[in-house]
């Protein structure tokens, strides 16, 4: 079940959700857009390899924009923090011109507690990015363990049958 009208604004004045900063006139009924702050972190390696750290570089995204070339690839950040121990964000990615839909998957569900806000941009042709451009939009669903109290929750589905000891696989994962 996906929260419609009213029922999401109940759940943000009941403290369910947060989104800060929340600004009412954005709200569009059942989802909520977020957008790009005015900081990032370019990836400098070309090629990321896990056994070296990652060179990368601070950068201020002014208000007259940014203009990343094809192969750049940063790591933005969202103006909007998310979080909601009752419901689960579902992020809507926009379909930004200029910039890659591997970096920005087009529909992704989160966990139940934080997203951190971190949206990894590549351009695949020259894109300008802004402070404040939409990104994505946010809408919350409801999930099986909404009944229960969020300190009851286990972190274990109760539909996924690999998710409990011995019930397909053993402990060794066969």
């Amino acid at each position: 079940m996906r929260l419609h009208g009213n029922e999401l604004l109940r759940s943000l004045r009941r403290g369910e959700i947060t989104i800060a900063p929340f600004r009412e006139d954005r709200w569009r009924g059942s989802s909520y857009p977020l957008h790009l702050a005015e900081h990032a972190v370019r990836i400098l390696d070309r090629i990321i390899d896990p056994r070296e750290a990652v060179r990368v570089q601070a950068i201020h995204i002014p208000q007259t924009g940014y203009l990343m070339q094809p192969g750049d690839y940063l790591m933005g950040h969202l103006q909007e923090a998310i979080s909601s121990d009752w419901w689960i964000p579902a992020i809507q990615w926009s379909q930004t011109l200029g910039l890659s839909p591997f970096a920005k998957a087009t529909f992704s569900i989160l966990n139940h507690r934080r997203f951190n806000g971190r949206v990894p941009l590549l351009a695949i042709e020259p894109a300008w990015i802004f402070p404040g451009m939409e990104l994505a939009t946010v809408s919350f669903i409801a999930s099986q363990e909404r009944a229960l109290s969020p300190q009851s929750y286990s972190g274990r589905s109760r539909t996924n049958p690999f998710s409990e000891p011995g019930s397909r696989r053993d402990e060794s994962g066969r």
